[in-house]
């Protein structure tokens, strides 16, 4: 998937920080490897139905730790949530955020993390090969309240 700066297409080849590491690690090993830039939800699919498949970078979550053989971390990350300038009520916990719709994508590490916390009023889609474009439309749909439950 693109997940910049973990992993993404620039001038039509892939990098990123953990592509590149992950790159050293199959290049040490002196086993073949093929990569490919899938949507998220086909290439968590896939990496938990087919053998000799690796999925990176991705959230090491609880409900996530027996469906794969991890190798990291590879990095960190910070999640948040946002919304409009005008938007002024505070958020500081999870239960703060029950009352008001949530857009991400289909098995995301957020989403699913929100959903084991009781926030269930999300909106996810699928993320597919206009990533970057989709996640853009999304956002404005969110500065727009148009994302609908």
């Amino acid at each position: 998937e693109e997940n910049p700066p973990f992993n993404y297409t620039e001038a039509g080849k892939l990098t990123g920080s953990a592509t590149e590491m992950v790159q050293e690690i199959v290049r040490r090993s002196g086993l073949p490897a093929k990569f490919d830039v899938l949507p998220w939800d086909i290439a968590y699919k896939r990496a938990q139905g087919e053998r000799d498949t690796c999925l990176f970078a991705t959230a090491r979550l609880e409900n996530r730790e027996r469906l794969f053989t991890w190798i990291g971390p590879l990095g960190k990350n910070f999640w948040g949530v946002f919304g409009r300038p005008d938007f002024a009520i505070p958020i500081r916990t999870l239960e703060d955020l029950k009352p008001y719709r949530i857009g991400g994508v289909i098995s995301d590490a957020k989403i699913e993390y929100l959903r084991e916390n009781a926030v269930t009023n999300i909106k996810a889609v699928p993320e597919d090969k206009f990533a970057a474009a989709e996640k853009a439309r999304a956002l404005r749909m969110v500065v727009e309240l148009r994302l609908r439950a």
